[in-house]
């Protein structure tokens, strides 16, 4: 960092670099982050049974329509729906209401999944793999330096543990290649 841009720093009052101050190499932050812009934006869900979340997906996928992006939602269930329907894993029909006994269904499948295969974020790996797959059928931008999708939001609808919400040992992604 240059002395001009130091004794700046140091003078403000509360002594922190603003964005464009600090540095990493030879390039600021801002630039670095510019250089990997992508067109791309994940917004994962996630809230208690009855919350009202659709709403909140059906409200932010039309906002984000309305500002031009393509809006992909991946309903997470139907990984659960997928393993349930092609015998994966075995759960028996509670009582109740179809709906209760749909969500218990799926719950129950969820954990069986999870102490099957000892991972705790399979939910969240599953949703990657989805984004991947639909970011490989997306049309490609002609802005991007490199081969990226336009603009482009997937609303994985929706998480369900904390383990899915914080970090994960899902593949890195890179958002110009993919896995890194």
């Amino acid at each position: 960092m240059g002395q001009a841009k130091l004794k700046e720093r140091v003078s403000r009052p509360d002594g922190v670099a603003r964005n464009d101050e600090r540095m990493t190499g030879s390039r600021t932050l801002m630039q670095r982050l510019a250089s990997r812009q992508s067109n791309e934006i994940v917004i994962a869900f996630a809230g208690p049974v009855g919350c009202g979340l659709d709403g909140v997906v059906e409200a932010t996928e039309r906002s984000l329509i309305d500002h031009g992006y393509a809006v992909v939602r991946l309903k997470l269930s139907a990984c659960l729906e997928a393993a349930l329907e092609a015998g994966h894993v075995i759960v028996e029909s509670p009582p109740g209401s179809e709906e209760f006994a749909r969500r218990r269904r799926l719950q129950m499948a969820a954990l069986r999944m999870r102490e099957a295969s000892d991972d705790v974020h399979l939910l969240a790996e599953y949703a990657v793999e989805r984004v991947l797959a639909e970011r490989s059928r997306a049309p490609l931008s002609d802005r991007a330096p490199v081969a990226v999708p336009g603009r482009t939001a997937y609303l994985l609808d929706q998480l369900k543990r904390p383990e899915e919400v914080g970090s994960s040992p899902a593949p890195r992604l890179d958002p110009f290649r993919g896995h890194a």
